[in-house]
């Protein structure tokens, strides 16, 4: 579901199909009436598509029918697309023109001989009427729920649509076919000290036979990262028990997305299990050959079917949710809320509503939230510009292309967590007169100041904070470099001038971990940790060409993305590959600073992890009812108060420290 596209001001021709200029386009409101009639509560619309040759006009039919009650029909998950390119079809006789991923969807999906029922958002909804939309959003979940196959559509196939799917169905028929000898094969195969590659090449499917990049540029198509697919696909495949059908398909080529599901689920397995063996080889076999070359960020497609394995093996709130789904994309930000529906118990307080402001919808959600669990962990984001971002700095970022991603959640830091946590939540939140337009809301809540930030270091940034992660290693764009010379030699500066046998280096390499280890669910970060950060930092002398060595491995783990390759699953408990102390240091290290910033306050009483954008004269807080401490800027001229520039680690006050005092200085802090 998206706001319905504006219409093409120009004349555009794609494969023989010609979209007219605007004024020969059908108004929104006069195809609304042509072809819709209200739907009662209890009623949904269902797309005949007629059937016919490949190359004739597509013509459909729409029904009314009772939700509950009707015949067997399939829903179309896919994209609508950002072109402006319209294709037109016929409606029940009326030229309607829609996008050309859904006009192709169509094409490739009609029969010769017979008609085929389908659910179609951009059809079977009156998108130019509000109160339709907005009940049809409430009960999407259920639409593909109730349907009898969801057909998951990626688009036109392409030079390497064949092979992908081929592997796909290849290395399924193998793990289908190994797990009907034994449930215990991959148990065994993987306790030996062999390689993955020696190990799959024994058995019979050797990796380096196989064509892996074409895998991987067909997890790159836009449509894993669509926000909306993740309910669409939550209903269907083989979870819990479930087997509701899934059929995923590219051009003409198909395939089911349950050989999809068990084909990922093992790629990822190969890849974390086996990082370890193929970084001290120094050998890069395939998958991981192809997985490195393709780019900073592991494909869409790869994260989409983890939040879908995450969400039905961990019972997730709304915020955690928000999280794991802040790289997906909607065309209407709001959706990025209501997409949330149907998926866990605490989304249905959302009720969908398109007359709001995005703005709006975000300040309902905060007071709903705030009312309703008496915390203030919603609010927070970590912005790559707080001042850019349009939205009062206390509503949740749910732009992929604002958000600076962190690690935090994903490794379950917040268990540990209680800064604010004393007292609960005391905010009231204005919307002041707006005379100009430019009056943004305000929240005024209680807290106590920490200090001011006086030294920054960093941000720890790759390529990945933003949603257009296109690093490759063979492109100069050096992740290893930068990193270097953002954060570990400053960091390693700072570290030399503290003795490493006080109480401030203790502080400073707990503040680099979060004083967490890298466990699931994490625990207190071990001493091990100090070792580590002792032998990173080279404290204890060593030579300059060791250094020189110690720099090159860590420009090649980065750019590999080894650092970053850690599996943070709530269903394993385990440390994963055995390590040294300097290299689990660094792993942990890079994750727990990745787009944030190490600071100090005033006088270096206090360090900590603050947000991408923290600058010096930034103050830290701790509000009633926040989890994490928090940055707040002074607004100076702009008429006092704070913007809220994101959440912080600050040691020594996140057990809720401060809050617990006898006697606290405490403020009140008018926040924008």
């Amino acid at each position: 579901m998206a706001a319905q596209p504006r219409q093409p001001d120009h004349h555009i021709t794609t494969k023989g199909l010609t979209t007219p200029p605007q004024n020969e386009l059908i108004n929104p409101s006069a195809v609304s009436a042509a072809i819709y009639k209200p739907l009662l509560p209890n009623e949904i619309r269902i797309l005949e598509l007629q059937p016919g040759a490949v190359q004739s006009e597509i013509q459909c039919r729409l029904s009314t029918a009772r939700f509950d009650y009707y015949r067997p029909y399939e829903a179309l998950s896919y994209v609508w697309g950002d072109s402006p390119a319209r294709r037109p079809i016929s409606v029940d006789g009326t030229r309607v023109h829609v996008t050309a991923n859904l006009e192709t969807a169509l094409r490739q999906l009609r029969k010769e001989k017979s008609v085929r029922y389908l659910w179609v958002d951009a059809l079977c909804i009156n998108q130019a009427d509000p109160d339709e939309k907005e009940a049809q959003v409430r009960i999407m979940y259920e639409i593909y729920q109730q349907s009898k196959v969801v057909v998951a559509w990626l688009g036109e196939a392409d030079a390497e649509s064949a092979a992908a799917m081929s592997l796909i169905d290849s290395f399924a028929g193998f793990l289908k076919n190994m797990w009907s000898k034994d449930d215990n094969w991959q148990s065994r195969a993987t306790g030996t000290r062999e390689r993955q590659s020696e190990v799959f090449a024994r058995l019979g499917y050797p990796l380096e036979r196989q064509n892996w990049p074409s895998l991987w540029r067909h997890l790159h198509r836009p449509y894993w990262s669509r926000m909306w697919v993740l309910q669409e696909l939550a209903t269907a495949g083989h979870w819990k028990g479930r087997n509701k059908p899934c059929i995923v398909q590219c051009g003409t080529h198909m395939t089911s997305f349950h050989n999809l599901q068990i084909v990922l689920e093992q790629v990822r397995a190969i890849l974390v299990r086996g990082l370890k063996q193929e970084a001290d080889s120094g050998a890069y076999l395939e998958p991981f050959k192809s997985f490195t070359e393709q780019g900073s960020t592991e494909p869409p497609g790869l994260v989409m079917t983890e939040l879908l394995t995450r969400l039905h093996r961990e019972e997730l709130d709304i915020l955690k949710l928000l999280y794991l789904t802040s790289r997906l994309k909607a065309t209407d930000p709001r959706d990025k809320l209501y997409a949330l529906l149907g998926l866990i118990p605490s989304a249905q307080a959302l009720r969908p509503d398109y007359r709001r402001s995005t703005s709006a919808t975000l300040i309902n959600h905060v007071q709903n939230w705030v009312e309703r669990e008496g915390t203030l962990d919603v609010i927070f984001s970590n912005r790559l510009d707080p001042c850019a971002s349009g939205l009062p700095g206390w509503t949740p970022e749910i732009r992929a292309e604002h958000q600076a991603y962190s690690e935090w959640e994903r490794m379950g830091v917040d268990t540990r967590f209680r800064a604010g946590y004393g007292k609960g939540a005391d905010v009231e939140i204005f919307q002041p007169y707006q005379n100009n337009g430019e009056t943004p809301p305000m929240m005024r809540a209680r807290g106590i100041v920490i200090g001011e930030l006086e030294s920054i270091i960093g941000p720890s940034k790759s390529d990945e904070s933003t949603s257009q992660s296109t690093t490759n290693i063979n492109t100069g764009n050096d992740a290893g470099q930068r990193f270097i010379d953002t954060i570990f030699t400053p960091l390693q500066e700072f570290a030399a001038r503290i003795n490493d046998g006080t109480p401030e280096y203790e502080t400073f390499w707990r503040t680099l971990t979060l004083n967490v280890d890298d466990r699931w669910p994490p625990g207190l970060a071990p001493d091990s940790f100090r070792v580590g950060s002792l032998l990173a930092f080279s404290k204890r002398g060593q030579s300059p060409s060791k250094k020189d060595v110690w720099f090159h491995k860590i420009k090649s783990w980065f750019n590999k993305k080894e650092l970053n390759m850690l599996d943070y699953s709530n269903s394993s408990g385990s440390r994963g590959p055995s390590i040294d102390a300097r290299v689990r240091f660094m792993r942990h290290m890079s994750n727990c600073i990745h787009n944030r910033t190490f600071f100090t306050t005033t006088s270096r009483k206090f360090m900590g992890l603050g947000p991408y954008g923290a600058q010096k004269g930034d103050i830290v807080v701790v509000l009633y009812g926040s989890k994490r401490c928090v940055v707040l800027r002074p607004r100076g001229a702009e008429g006092g108060g704070y913007v809220v520039i994101g959440t912080a680690y600050v040691h020594g006050v996140m057990g809720g420290e401060l809050v617990r005092r006898d006697k606290v200085d405490e403020t009140v802090f008018n926040l924008y």
